[in-house]
């Protein structure tokens, strides 16, 4: 072998080696970039426009409680289904607890209130997982009693289930403020998931969301709780600003991907529940 040509050989291989490398690593990145680049400057333009709205309320960042519920029924037999038992909170404990909030000088909130800084002191932030249809049929009418707001977390693939709320319940929903958030396609592990996969669990469900109801969603709630630091990288991705856990206690605005909330249990008497929001 020529000097030359050993010397060419030795100048182009790591280049070509370069090259090959720099290839795999963009087409494994391409199908993120032009997405990626699009909602990042969705969510710039939403930040700017949060900072110049009006707000009647100073700048706060205070912790503010979340409270985390899923069934807002009666009826249901421990016996037969012992996990809907368990998540399901009766009517009358529901309104005494919404009375209690009315009647002890709390704000309710949404998590748009929460993103631009600006809420009063004794704000709380109602959340509602699964997109039950209970939600439409016994919780709003209490919450629009007192002139609350709530968050619903809905399931992408469930309007069809008689059990969830349907397109239309989250469109009248929506259209009546209702904050309406994602809960993915289908409640599956994200932690379990691919790239390709979770996008599609992340940014599907929030295109159908927003389709549906002529809103923006930027809001998440963690399938049974499960995250990482990969859901939470594609939750940016995907233009989500927030997102809410199973972990107890109150949200911090310096955790917007690890947002604490308390799980309200059925049976709390007007103590128990006084002290987990005081």
């Amino acid at each position: 072998m020529s000097v030359a040509r050993s010397c060419f050989l030795g100048f182009a291989f790591p280049i070509l080696l370069l090259l090959i490398v720099g290839s795999i690593a963009y087409s494994k990145a391409k199908e993120f970039t032009i997405t990626d680049a699009s909602l990042s400057f969705e969510t710039i333009k939403r930040k700017i426009a949060r900072n110049l709205s009006d707000s009647p309320y100073a700048q706060n960042s205070s912790d503010v409680p979340v409270l985390m519920y899923h069934f807002i029924r009666d009826g249901v037999s421990q016996e037969n289904d012992s996990l809907g038992y368990n998540l399901s909170v009766p009517s009358a404990e529901f309104a005494e607890q919404m009375q209690y909030l009315a009647d002890n000088g709390f704000t309710t909130i949404n998590f748009e209130d929460f993103l631009s800084g600006h809420y009063p002191d004794k704000s709380i932030i109602l959340t509602f997982d699964d997109g039950y249809f209970d939600f439409k049929e016994v919780a709003w009418p209490i919450l629009e009693k007192h002139k609350f707001t709530a968050t619903v977390y809905v399931i992408t693939d469930r309007f069809n289930d008689p059990n969830h709320l349907n397109k239309e319940d989250v469109q009248y929903l929506a259209n009546r403020g209702v904050e309406i958030g994602s809960h993915s396609n289908s409640h599956a592990n994200l932690t379990a998931l691919s790239r390709h996969d979770l996008r599609q669990e992340l940014l599907g469900s929030r295109q159908t969301l927003e389709k549906l109801t002529g809103k923006t969603v930027v809001n998440f709630s963690y399938p049974a709780g499960k995250y990482n630091d990969l859901v939470i990288e594609m939750l940016q991705r995907s233009g989500y600003e927030t997102a809410v856990t199973t972990i107890n206690g109150s949200a911090s605005p310096n955790e917007l991907f690890n947002l604490k909330r308390i799980r309200i249990k059925r049976g709390l008497n007007s103590r128990e529940f006084a002290s987990l929001v005081d």
